[in-house]
This record gives structure tokens, sequence and C-alpha cells, in this order.
């Protein structure tokens, strides 16, 4: 979401604003502009004034029940006039005293007074008018017109009486708010027809046009705009109010460069619109307004015959009264002789005006009407007796609605119509456990509807009158809340579910396989989740769907303990599963080994298994699960180095609908960038911290992992091993303490690097053991890696360097076996260390160079320039003599260039060597280019390996 709101252009007024520009070039004119409240009269008004050179005097209109004499223009007056002393004005000016009591001792004395009020206000008018000749003939603007006074609406046709002097008049009018008999129906006459500009609600394009003029950076979707004008009618202050709402309540996003709403299933009235609306319908008489209040409570277009009806619940209306709502501009009727509102605000606005005890009402008499209709409309009958008080009614045709969505695939429209029955219709026990079964667990997600969840299971338990099955199920469903709102006790229930439900039944087995579940806790060990995934194993269901559901997640299950046991589980899984919910779980299984096989470094499954979740999910368009084979895509294609058009995919990650996924796409392209660039420091580091805070309640377990990694290697890099440790500590203490080691394969390491940096080898020496005595006998590739790198760093730390090395340079074998190139280049850069540091010089220069080739091949920019940074500090370190150039230097490198070529090595911009060497740009890019011909390379990278391995001039 953007962090401000644009000034809403003018859109589509190009032609009035056209007009209005040709009228007032000919004075003296009249000039109304006319349309309903927030078509954008004013608006047209101030952009013409802000081109207009001359003068002007703005007067405004309050809507005021009592007459303020003349208060517009003297308002307009105060504002624009600082005083009248120098003006020269005649006796008759003496007059504006009483008007003007803070100009009293500018204006002339006040004149004798007049027995004719008629008399006296012609007077007035007259001096009013020299003021305004005075003060130059200004343009004069007076605002919502049709709220004047009669003495204002008098002023302004005195003035029309005399051309000579008269200045223009620009007056903004609502036409459907003027009063009868009202003088400016002589005002508008005397305009004539080039005088009166009516102003039209934008079309879509139009209404288009406004939102992405608020909302910079982007045109809103098709959709979104599309759920303006209809919401809006087009009428630009409702569409700008709206648009604030939303962006207020920061409830619109913007992805792929286009604006979208975060829900399209309701919209709020803004203040501005209520108030017109309501004034206006507060002039209507009792039996017109129930018609508007039927109109606003039924919601759509609606039969005449149906609005009586409802109308008649309190009052008696009849066709003229309806006739008098369409009068006044707040119901119009549809091609079908159906009335209705305008636009949904004035709906809205009307509807939340109505007292209370009229609203049930009318809500009542609205679902009789509607319970006539066939086929019935559900949905609003529910809504309807909700409204009404009516309980049982409401819980009948919310159950029916509901089914009807989840029938259609709506499940999220289902989870709102039951989960505000589980609220505030206190449903029976067997009802609440019909709802709560008819939705996935999903759409219950956020703290409060699961606290009214927990809450409305654990009624259902203190039910005396509930059978023991049915309090199996409640235990369940009470267990698998409390599981997503990270509460503790929620084994308890699992257990509890286990020993209630039937033996051997699809829902034990989902509760066994909960409580195998594993979440990054202390509370279970990984032999307690063991136990209940295998006890699982032993559930043998009729259902296909349901057996591989069983399947799939026990498979997961145990794959995510390091269990081999769980490939052997998933061999069971049919390619081409039959019926739609075995679809479903097949590719969602398919969707969890491929994450699997990439946390096992078994990359050929990841594929096959990608390949098969992608198959499954286009052929039968299980669009919930795309998502989630993107994010294991970028995942696997991170792992094994396709990384070329990787960064373009994944700078829409924050565009991603679902949720986790999303949060797997931003830790992939934190890595990325971490390796390749893209973001500063500063905004990397932000961002570790964030998927650390997001990914951990919600059990992404690899991503919190790798997240807090991040911030680890941040302030290694900076030098403060404790500070490194500090983000370690939590993690590994926890899977110390759950034994599920399989988790430590980037989180064990960073410890261990840090402990070294810091001088505690002798911890980080237990810690290896701990790690290798737990991965023991599982044989996880990644993880043997792993465990082979962090004993290279401990032999490091001893100071074994060549032992050291050796152990790298295995550990990036295997990284590279699976294949995952960026681990298994980082681990050649440490051997490349240690070879240097044990005198291997040549070696490790060559090292270092095919790491610097391989890293600038992957597309590892930062590491690339880091590698090639280190490896320069060592040979400067080591004093290698440098040999000089001819004279002529022919093939070899001049000083200069050296110097320039040198710099490239460190990483630096052509400006940035410029700066240091006292250089133009222009010149140091000869150099590059030259040094870049001499050496026959193509590329800064390839010139700075081929530095790092050639000799250099003395």
């Amino acid at each position: 979401m953007a962090s401000f709101l644009g000034s809403p252009a003018l859109v589509g007024r190009e032609a009035e604003l056209a007009e209005l520009e040709l009228v007032l070039s000919a004075p003296p004119a009249v000039v109304l502009v006319e349309g309903e409240a927030g078509i954008g009269k004013s608006r047209l008004v101030r952009e013409f004034l802000a081109r207009r050179s001359g003068p002007a005097l703005v007067a405004s209109c309050p809507p005021f029940r009592e007459p303020h004499t003349l208060g517009p223009v003297v308002d307009a007056l105060h504002t624009a006039v600082v005083g009248v002393g120098s003006l020269g004005l005649s006796p008759v000016a003496g007059a504006l005293r009483a008007l003007l009591p803070e100009w009293t001792d500018e204006l002339p004395p006040t004149p004798e007074p007049l027995d004719d009020a008629r008399a006296a206000r012609h007077r007035l008018f007259r001096a009013l008018a020299e003021v305004l000749e005075r003060l130059g003939s200004p343009l004069l603007v007076v605002e919502d017109a049709h709220w004047a006074d009669e003495a204002t609406l008098e002023f302004l046709l005195y003035l029309t009486s005399r051309p000579e002097s008269a200045p223009d008049l620009l007056l903004t009018v609502r036409p459907d708010d003027v009063p009868e008999g009202s003088l400016l129906t002589r005002l508008s006459s005397r305009a004539g027809g080039r005088g009166r500009i009516v102003l039209e609600p934008l079309d879509l394009s139009g209404t288009a046009a406004l939102v992405e003029s608020m909302l910079p950076g982007g045109r809103p979707t098709a959709e979104f705009a599309g759920f303006m004008h209809r919401n809006t009618a087009g009428i630009p202050l409702a569409i700008e109010e709206s648009v604030r709402l939303m962006h207020a309540r920061a409830d619109v996003t913007q992805r792929d460069a286009a604006w979208m709403r975060r829900r399209l299933d309701r919209i709020e009235v803004p203040a501005t619109i209520r108030d017109s609306v309501l004034e206006r319908a507060g002039r209507l008489e009792p039996e017109a307004l129930a018609l508007l209040r039927a109109a606003a409570v039924l919601g759509d277009a609606t039969d005449p015959a149906e609005l009586a009806v409802v109308a008649a619940a309190v009052a008696t209306p009849e066709a003229a009264d309806l006739a008098e709502t369409i009068h006044i501009g707040l119901l119009q009727v549809d091609a079908k002789g159906r009335y209705g509102f305008r636009h949904l605000l004035a709906a809205q606005a009307v509807y939340h005006a109505i007292p209370e005890p009229y609203r049930r009402t009318l809500h009542a008499a609205a679902a009789a009407v509607l319970e006539r209709r066939s086929p019935s409309p559900v949905g609003r009958l529910a809504r309807h007796y909700r409204e009404a008080g009516d309980s049982p009614g409401w819980i009948r045709y919310a159950m029916m609605a509901a089914d009807r969505a989840i029938a259609s695939g709506d499940e999220s429209a289902a989870a709102t119509l039951l989960f505000d029955l589980l609220e505030h219709a206190e449903p029976p026990p067997a009802t609440v456990l019909s709802i709560v079964d008819k939705v996935p667990y999903a759409v219950f997600a956020g703290p409060r509807r699961l606290r009214v969840l927990v809450d409305a299971m654990r009624a259902v338990l203190d039910a005396a009158s509930v059978p023991p099955g049915s309090r199996g199920l409640a235990r369940f469903h009470l267990g698998r809340a409390l599981l997503l709102a990270r509460e503790p006790e929620y084994r308890e229930e699992f257990e509890a579910a286990v020993k209630e439900l039937p033996a051997g039944s699809f829902m034990a087995g989902r509760a066994m396989i909960c409580l195998g579940e594993p979440h990054f806790a202390r509370e279970t060990s990984l032999h307690e989740h063991l136990r209940w995934l295998r006890s699982a194993e032993r559930v043998n269901v009729a259902s296909e769907a349901d057996q591989l559901n069983l399947t799939m997640d026990r498979a997961a299950r145990l794959l995510m303990l390091g269990e081999p046991e769980g490939w052997r589980v998933a061999e069971r899984i049919p390619a081409e599963p039959s019926g739609a919910r075995a679809r479903e779980h097949a590719v969602r299984g398919a969707v969890n080994l491929t994450d699997r096989a990439i946390v096992w470094g078994r990359h050929s499954d990841a594929v096959r298994w990608l390949e098969t979740a992608h198959r499954l999910q286009v052929r039968y368009e299980l669009d919930d699960v795309r998502d989630w084979v993107l994010a294991k895509r970028a995942r696997l294609d991170f792992a094994t180095g396709a990384w070329s058009a990787l960064a373009e995919r994944l700078g829409g990650a924050d565009r991603v609908e679902s949720e986790l996924p999303r949060m797997e796409m931003r830790t992939v392209r934190a890595a990325l960038a971490e390796a390749a660039g893209g973001m500063d420091r500063g905004e990397l580091v932000a961002e570790w911290a964030a998927l650390a805070e997001q990914t951990r309640p919600v059990n992404l377990v690899d991503e919190y992992l790798r997240a807090v990694t991040g911030l680890s290697a941040d302030r290694l890099a900076a030098g403060d091993p404790d500070g490194a440790l500090a983000f370690c500590a939590e993690p590994v203490a926890v899977i110390a303490a759950k034994g599920v080691w399989i988790w430590g394969i980037d989180i064990v390491p960073s410890k261990v690097d840090a402990l070294v940096a810091a001088g505690r080898t002798g911890e980080a020496a237990e810690l290896v053991r701990a790690f290798g005595a737990g991965l023991s006998g599982r044989p996880v590739p990644a993880a043997k890696a792993a465990l082979t790198w962090c004993r290279a760093r401990l032999a490091q730390g001893q100071g074994r360097h060549d032992r050291a090395a050796a152990l790298f340079l295995t550990a990036a074998a295997r990284w590279q076996a699976m294949p995952r190139p960026h681990d298994a280049l980082l681990a050649r850069e440490r051997a490349a260390a240690c070879l240097a540091a044990a005198g291997h010089r040549e070696a490790a220069m060559a090292e270092a160079a095919a790491v610097v080739r391989g890293l600038a091949g992957l597309g590892a920019r930062v590491d690339a320039n880091r590698v090639l940074a280190a490896a320069r500090d060592r040979e400067t370190a080591a004093g290698r003599p440098r040999r000089g150039g001819r004279p002529s230097y022919g093939d070899q490198l001049s000083p200069r260039e050296w110097e320039v070529a040198r710099l490239v090595c460190a990483g630096r911009t052509n400006p940035q060597i410029a700066a240091e060497l006292v250089l133009s740009a222009k010149t140091v890019t000869a150099h590059v280019q030259s040094a870049m011909r001499k050496l026959g390379v193509s590329s800064r990278t390839a010139l700075a390996v081929a530095i790092l391995e050639g000799d250099r001039p003395g």
C-alpha cells in the first residue's frame, strides 16, 4: 500500500471546463454548474479558478435552516478583503456598517434609516455592488446556491440587472435541492442555454482514472475499478471518500503495478456522503420516508408492490410517496420498473439512520416478502432474519446459504456466514459441530475467530446432552483450534479425542497425526511425535480420499522429523488419484514432499514431486495450491542455482495472495539478495527480522530458521560474534531439546561459525558432536554436507588448516552432488582461506579464482566481490612481488590501468574509482576498457579474476 494518497485529479471534465472558460470569456455572464451532491461541481470551479488570472470572490452558502441575510457574500468579503478605506466609497456604502461592523472605521457614516424594508434592502444591494465594482468587479462564485437565503438570491438578481457594471456570476447548484418557487429559477433563466453546465457521473474509465490519481504508482485492476463504479455510481466525491476510507484502513494493496482492494464484498459510507443523503431524506413526509427506508433495508432494486408491503410495516405509503423519493434524487426506476437507490452509499446512509425498532420491523417484513420468491434468496433471508432478531430463521437460512457457497467452491463466503452464527446466534451443540465440520480450519485463522471457536467447543463439551461420539469430535475441533492458536493444552484435547472417537476411525487418525505434527517448541520430543505418527499407521479407512489424506500427512511429518520412513510411506501415493477430494490431497501432498526433498537435498525427488504437483494443479484447476507450487519452484531454483530469472520472479513475492507461500517466497528473495544484491544491508536485515517474527507463529520452521541464520550472519560479518550467538542460541536450544537435528542444516553451522569466531572452540566442538549424533543413521544429504562444514569450521578454529581445507572441499563436493552450487562455492571459499593460512598460496589463489568465476556465473555478485576482496587482502599481506612493464607497456597493464583494475577487484564502481584516483569518469572507463582488452576479457568480474590470477606490474 502506498504510504500517501495523491490529490484526486479532475477527471472526465475537460469538455465542461472548456465550456466554462468559453462562456465566462464574454462578460457579463451568468453560469450555473449543476449536478447532484458529490458530482464535482466545486472541483470544477476550483480548477477553473486556478487557471484563471483575474480576481474572484467565492461565497459559500451553508445548509442552515434559518436564513442568514447576505451571509455568504459578507463572509466572502471578510475572507478576501482586508479593508475598504482606500476604495473611495460613496455615502451609500455606510449602509454596510450593520453587516460589516469590522469595517466601521473605514466606512462612511450610517445613512438615514428608511421605512420601507424593500428600499432599505435595495440600498444595501447598491452598497455591496459598489464595493464589488471598486474591487474591480471580480468574478463572484456562489457555492451551493440552492441553500442561499432569499436576500442573497435577490442580490444576485440585482447584479444581473446592471449589465454595465455587473460582475460575472458562477453558481454551483443541486437542481434536486432547489426549493419550489426559488429565485434560482429566475437566475437560471438569465443564464440561458450556454450558461448551464450539467455534470454527469463518471463512466467506468473515468472512475478508474480518478482512483489511479489518488493511488500513485499504478492503475486499479478491472475488478477494483468495476467495484468502485458499481458502488459509487461514478460520483467523484463518493469515489474519493471511499478511496480515502479504504486507504486509512489499509484496505487497498498494490500488486504487479495494479491497485486492488483486499475485500470486494462491502463498502463503507463516508461521512460527507452520508450527511448529504440524510439531509435530503429528512425533508420527506413519513410515508415517503418509510418507502425510502424499506428500499434501504431490502438493498436491491425491488418491485414497487414488494416495496410497499415492507414499508407498510411502519407506515401506509401511496404511489405519490414513492414519486417523492424519486423527485429528491434518492431513488430511481430501472428498465424493469423496479425501485432502488442510485448508488449504494446513499442506501447505506439511509439504512444506518433508521431507528432500531423500525429497522427490526422492516427486516422481518422483508424476510416475509422474500420467502415468497422462488428460488429463495437464502443469503438475503439469513441477513433479514438476523437483523430482525429471529435466531432460528437466521440459523436455518445461513446454513442453507453456506451449503450453496461450499457447493460452488466459495469456502470463504461460507465461513463468513457460519462464523457469524458461532459468534452471535448461540446455536445448539449439534448445530455447532455441524458448522465447524463444514469448512476448513484455515478460514478460521486469526486470534479473535480462534477464541470464539475455542469458546464454542468448550460450551459443547459443557452441555450434558452431548453423546460420547460427539464429545470426541468436539474435543478434536477444540484441539485443532488450540493448535492453531499455539496454546500448548491442544495435546490434552487431542489425546482425549483419540480415546473418545471410534477406534480406527478417520477422525481418530487425524487426531493422532496432529499429535505427531512437529512444531518449533520444546514441549514435545522427537520420540513423542514419532509414537503418534506410527500409531496413525494402524488406521485404515474405507474412503480412498480419507486414506490418502492420512498417508500424505504422515509422510510429510515423518520427513520433517528426518525419518527416512517417510519416503516409503510416500511411495503409496497413487500417480492418478480418483475423485476430486483425493486429487486435492494428492497435489497438497506433492507440494509437501517437494518441500521435504529440497530440505533433505534430494533434488531429483524434488523435481519429480514438483512436476506432479504442477501437473495435477493445472489439469484439475486447483487454484488454491497455485501459490504453493510457485513458492516451491522458486525455492528449488534457488537451491539448484537456477538464478537467471529468479530475481524477477521473486520481485512479485509481496503480491502472492496466500500468506504462507508469500512468506516462503520472501525468504528465498532475501537469501538471493544476500548473495546477489538487490537490497542494501539495512533493508535485508529488516526483512530477515520481519520474517523471523512472522514465520515462527505459523510454524514455517525452515523459513524461520533461515531468517534467524540471516540475522546471525549479518552480525558475524560486522565482527560481532556475540550478537550472532544471541540470534542462534534459542533456536539451537529448541532443536537440541526436541532432538530434531535435521532442522539444524542452516542454523547449526551459523552457531558453530559464531562460537569459533568468539574463540569458544570447546563449545563449538560439543555442538558439532551433538549435531553428528542427532543425524546418525539418517540419510539426509544436506545434513551430511552441513555436518562436514561444521567439522571443517571447527578444525579451522583449532588451527588445523590443512584438515579444515580438506573438509571444506568435501562439504563442497557433497553440496554440489545434490546439486546446491551456491553452498558448494561458499564451502570452497572457506577452503581457499584455509589453504592460504596453511601456506599453499598458489592453490589458494587458484581456488579463489575458481570460486569467483563460479559465483559470477551463478549471479552471486555480492559473494563474488567479497571473495575477490579477501583474496586481494591475502596477497597484499603476503607481500607478493610485482614486475614492471616495458615503457610502452604494450599488452602489459600500465601502472594506472593496474590501479584502476585493483579497485575494480575491490568492487568499486567507475564513479567511485574516479573520485578515489582524482580522475574523470570518462578516463576511468577508458582504463577499464583498455585493461579488459589487454587481458582478453569481456566483463568486470572476469577482469578481476584475471588480475587475481596473473602477474602484476611493479
